[in-house]
């Protein structure tokens, strides 16, 4: 399995997509912080999106923003002249009376987050940049993602029977023809989406976990990749934030959570097919970095 498909299957990336936002000007919206990977598209009209620290994103109709940030941020049409926040705004929805319901130019926004089930974060999203902005998707690159994105929009207006589960796949495509947009256009020089791109590095990556079980040292994942034992040893730890033998031990780790609460196979099997010896050995691993037993982590979810 590639790479990226085997580390969002194995950290359960799932979609949600928003009721669309149809704002006339002038309106902005505050958004505390949280715990989910962001998205907004503009359909139609203005949209700026600032962020402490960044430059303001200023879109163009058809741009997606990906907001991986757990900073608060603000989205508006640029004047800031009505603020509200993201609370009192969705509350104004669900009452009926929405705000920002008239002005002179209308704005529609397409967003929603992503979820993943498993902590601590996996590299690929506590690794991405402050913001994925992807601009002009109309180009032959980025044919896909404006498929789906504009489907997304269709489903999301026409409310047909089976649209919330076909919005939700449509929105994990989204995210993953956004990951790809971002590394086609090459603007990642570190980070795990570095790692992505760079052909000898994903070499390792996918070696690890295609088979977290084998007995991998950094000898033999260097010579693979073609490379010195410290040239991949520092380009490794640059771009995926960890040392290899660091993300080997946190793949087992992540690799058996999924094996615990989908299989039937007792702890012991389980810890040797992710690659220990000994179940004393991996449930001594494991606690340290989920801070519960294997059977624990089971009983609990189970």
């Amino acid at each position: 399995m590639d790479v990226l498909s085997s580390i969002l299957e194995t950290i359960k990336l799932h979609g949600i997509v928003y009721r669309k936002l149809v704002l006339m000007s002038p309106w902005a919206v505050d958004t505390p912080s949280g715990p989910y990977v962001q998205f907004w598209r503009l359909v139609k009209g203005k949209c700026v999106i600032s962020i402490e620290g960044q430059a303001p994103i200023h879109m163009k109709e058809g741009d997606l923003v990906l907001l991986p940030l757990s900073r608060p941020y603000r989205i508006s049409d640029g004047q800031d002249k009505r603020v509200t926040s993201m609370s009192d705004y969705i509350r104004s929805r669900q009452n009926g009376t929405p705000l920002f319901s008239d002005g002179e130019e209308e704005t529609i926004l397409l967003g929603g987050h992503f979820e993943f089930e498993h902590k601590p974060v996996h590299p690929l999203i506590s690794g991405l940049p402050a913001f994925i902005h992807i601009s002009s998707l109309g180009s032959r690159e980025h044919t896909w993602l404006k498929q789906t994105a504009d489907l997304i929009f269709d489903e999301i207006n026409s409310e047909k029977q089976g649209s919330k589960i076909l919005v939700a796949r449509l929105a994990e495509m989204l995210f993953i023809h956004t990951i790809r947009a971002y590394i086609h256009e090459g603007m990642r020089t570190e980070g795990f989406l570095a790692a992505l791109a760079d052909e000898r590095i994903s070499i390792a990556l996918k070696m690890i976990q295609d088979n977290p079980e084998k007995e991998w040292t950094l000898d033999m994942l260097a010579k693979a990749s073609g490379m010195s034992r410290t040239l991949f040893f520092n380009k490794f730890k640059d771009t995926v934030g960890e040392t290899p033998l660091a993300y080997l031990t946190n793949w087992r780790v992540d690799k058996a959570k999924r094996l615990l609460l989908t299989s039937k196979e007792n702890i012991g099997t389980i810890a040797t097919n992710v690659g220990y010896q000994s179940e004393a050995a991996f449930s001594r691993v494991f606690k340290a970095r989920v801070n519960e037993t294997p059977a624990g982590f089971r009983r609990a979810r189970l």
